[in-house]
């Protein structure tokens, strides 16, 4: 990486399981159709018992396979929480990496798909992009909602942090390196109070109200609402659903959403169980306006070199 002419760089955890290192191959292929590849380099923090194959299978100049052990492992404080992986490396000493090379960082996930917006980007160093997280639907209920809202307002008095009434806040955050760094550091100590304190011993809780699951996602809201202001954010354009909205000239980057299978033309569970066939992406691209979810599972179905091809024909 030393050797990187590139000041931006996407970060992802790659987890040693066949569907995450699937998955990683949206996000991977999508970054070479439109050469973003040329502007960003891609940083997959892996799994060691992955390193092999993901280094074998996705090699690239501008592609970092780093050796990282996952956190979950039994008997630690994350045992059973693989969800800490995804931001885990902004913190020493893997963060310092990503901080002495990169000026602007996408911090995501692997089931996730770049669009051609996010070449040439510009960005401003005072703002960051943040997805929408659906952690507390709004259709779970008013009493579900508050709930959920006044244990993360609770939660972030007691550790001294201010919150600023930012909500719904989703997994992928765009922007400075200094600003998403600080933002994952916090997060992951927020979501290890959370761990242990959030919850009376064996109750998790429930979905979709106060849930452990999800902890490491008010862990985020939490930082989020200390670190930043309203003003300081664009929300929406990254972890974009996909279903059949049309992606829009700001929408950047589109995430493999599963809170509702019927609505999600795109359906990651439906996919891995062979269920959703190859698309004709010529026609996609004759029309010239792609529906979210058709563009996923035609990145999904087709292989690199055919997608950089649909680029080239239809370039003009």
């Amino acid at each position: 990486m030393d050797s990187t002419k590139n000041t931006k760089a996407i970060v992802v955890y790659v987890d040693n399981k066949n569907k995450c290192i699937e998955e990683f191959s949206w996000l991977w292929k999508s970054w070479l159709m439109w050469g973003i590849n040329e502007e960003w380099d891609l940083i997959a923090f892996t799994n060691p018992d992955a390193l092999v194959v993901v280094e074998s299978k996705f090699k690239h100049d501008n592609l970092h396979v780093i050796s990282k052990k996952s956190l979950g492992k039994k008997d630690t404080e994350w045992e059973g929480y693989g969800f800490v992986n995804s931001f885990a490396m902004f913190d020493d000493p893997y963060g310092d990496v990503i901080n002495k090379h990169y000026e602007y960082v996408l911090k995501t996930d692997c089931d996730t798909f770049l669009t051609k917006n996010f070449k040439e980007l510009e960005l401003d160093p005072h703002r960051t992009h943040v997805g929408v997280g659906m952690y507390y639907p709004i259709d779970s209920g008013i009493d579900s909602i508050n709930t959920v809202r006044s244990n993360i307002i609770a939660t972030s008095k007691a550790l001294g942090l201010d919150y600023k009434n930012i909500s719904h806040v989703g997994a992928s955050m765009l922007g400075t390196t200094e600003t998403v760094s600080s933002i994952c550091k916090l997060q992951k100590t927020v979501t290890s109070t959370l761990l242990k304190y959030g919850w009376p011993p064996e109750n998790n809780g429930d979905w979709p109200g106060w849930w452990k699951g999800t902890a490491s996602m008010y862990g985020g809201e939490i930082a989020i609402n200390h670190l930043l202001g309203p003003m300081n954010i664009i929300k929406g354009n990254v972890d974009v659903f996909c279903t059949d909205n049309h992606i829009s000239s700001s929408d950047l980057h589109i995430h493999a959403w599963q809170v509702d299978e019927n609505t999600m033309v795109f359906n990651k569970k439906k996919y891995h169980n062979g269920e959703l066939q190859k698309n004709d992406g010529r026609e996609l691209f004759k029309n010239k306006s792609f529906k979210s979810g058709d563009y996923c599972l035609m990145v999904a179905t087709h292989k690199a070199h055919e997608l950089k091809s649909l680029v080239k024909d239809f370039s003009n």
